[in-house]
């Protein structure tokens, strides 16, 4: 979506470099499965990942991880994760995958 959206290409490497503190970090959430006590609140993620969806279609762009993300936002608030972190999504992967000893 960057290029069609006419984000100046110089900025990726900057980009880029975000995207692996991020990693680092909401990895080690995941890993532990440790949501609490939230950073950014999934309602905060849900509404990032609607105006990240907007954009997208505003520019012809499909996004499907960002539909099934949208998704997973949309069953962790139904599995009363509202407080959490928004990476406490993994825990409906979780669950779909059948660890269910894992979540709290």
């Amino acid at each position: 979506m960057i290029p069609k959206a006419e984000k100046k290409r110089c900025a990726w490497p900057d980009d880029l470099n975000r995207l692996i503190t991020f990693s680092r970090t909401y990895g080690s959430m995941i890993a532990s499965d440790k949501f609490e006590p939230a950073g950014f609140k999934l309602p905060l993620g849900l509404k990032d990942n609607r105006l990240l969806l907007a954009a997208a279609e505003e520019a012809a762009v499909p996004m499907p991880m960002a539909s099934l993300v949208h998704d997973r936002f949309v069953a962790a608030l139904a599995q009363g994760l509202g407080e959490a972190d928004w990476a406490a999504i993994a825990r409906i992967s979780y669950q779909n995958a059948g660890l269910k000893g894992v979540t709290k």
